[in-house]
């Protein structure tokens, strides 16, 4: 599964099947293998949070991924993230830009 697959007719789906896509779009990709169950919520969390924009929108805008990565990054400590993990999370919030 890839994420055209989670986008496509987003709009249209109920939340938990939007919700399953998603959990196994985090699952399968290759992208996540190297992050923790913890840094794997975070993204959930984080696209959740942002599900009405992606949904209205077809995905969400490059000012709020730079706003979410700068909050990551200032709470990298307590978020117990590494550099590592900040440049896949950003990489993978990327995919969702429009």
């Amino acid at each position: 599964m890839d994420l055209e697959t989670v986008l496509k007719n987003i709009a249209h789906e109920p939340d938990y099947i939007w919700e399953r896509k998603l959990n196994e779009l985090i699952i399968k990709n290759h992208n996540f293998y190297n992050l923790s169950e913890e840094n794997k919520q975070l993204i959930k969390d984080l696209i959740k949070k942002h599900k009405p924009m992606i949904r209205k929108y077809g995905g969400i805008s490059s000012v709020t991924i730079r706003e979410e990565n700068y909050h990551l990054f200032q709470n990298r400590i307590k978020l117990h993230l590494t550099e590592e993990d900040l440049k896949e999370i950003k990489q993978i919030l990327d995919y969702f830009k429009k």
